[in-house]
């Protein structure tokens, strides 16, 4: 019994003394430690300025895109084009959206009058890696494929 609590005792004294140590900083740690809390400041203000970046760079579309609104714009369509022009139904998840339940092409050379500017909400691509979308009227509704 008395063996017992000799053992016991030994095991909370040895317990405390290692809850209770301290590491010891050596001036390698302390240098390491300074270096990563540098480089996690950098990087932080890396991304604080791609998001000023993003913001100004969407400003710059919307105003690029604002200047279309009241004008009207012809369409050609040219079957052989490398890159066409996308007409939206309705707003799709990102203007770069190739889904065909957005999509249309009108078949004729037509008109159009650009009436306002949409941004789709963006679920796929983050802030300012987005188009914004201008919002047309077509002057008859034949058109859609």
């Amino acid at each position: 019994m008395v063996l017992t609590k000799f053992v016991f005792a030994a095991c909370a004294a040895l317990s405390f003394s290692i809850a209770s140590a301290q590491v010891h900083e050596t001036p390698e740690a302390a240098r390491l430690q300074a270096e990563a809390q540098r480089w996690a400041q950098e990087q932080e203000k890396r991304e604080a300025d791609t998001m000023r970046s993003a913001k100004r760079s969407l400003q710059e579309k919307e105003a690029e895109a604002k200047e279309y609104v009241g004008k009207t714009i012809w369409y050609l369509p040219n079957a052989s084009a490398s890159e066409r022009v996308r007409f939206y139904k309705s707003i799709p998840p990102s203007s770069l959206s190739q889904d065909p339940k957005f999509l249309f092409t009108p078949l004729t050379k037509t008109s159009f009058v650009v009436t306002g500017v949409v941004m789709p909400p963006p679920l796929i691509f983050p802030v300012g890696e987005d188009e914004y979308l201008l919002e047309i009227r077509f002057p008859m509704a034949r058109l859609v494929t």
